[in-house]
């Protein structure tokens, strides 16, 4: 799995990236990762692939955006899983 390192408050964290999703109609691309030994919370960012860069998601249609390929990618985990 490849690996994100971000810096906050001068403090390095690692994270497990998930998947980038490219939204070609808005041209964004949206980056899915979470913290290694974390399976429950999932984070998600816009991603600059030119300069290789994340940023917070602010944009309430982005938001909405993200929010609706969790609930399909949640969904096809259950169906995987067998669960009800």
């Amino acid at each position: 799995m490849d690996k994100l390192n971000i810096i906050n408050d001068n403090e390095e964290k690692e994270f497990d990236i998930l998947f980038t999703i490219n939204d070609e109609k808005n041209n964004k691309k949206y980056l899915l990762y979470k913290e290694p030994n974390n399976n429950t919370a999932i984070f998600a960012a816009l991603y600059d692939e030119n300069n290789n860069k994340i940023s917070y998601i602010n944009n309430q249609k982005d938001q909405e955006f993200v929010a609706k390929i969790l609930e399909v990618v949640k969904k096809e985990i259950k169906e995987e899983r067998g669960d009800q």
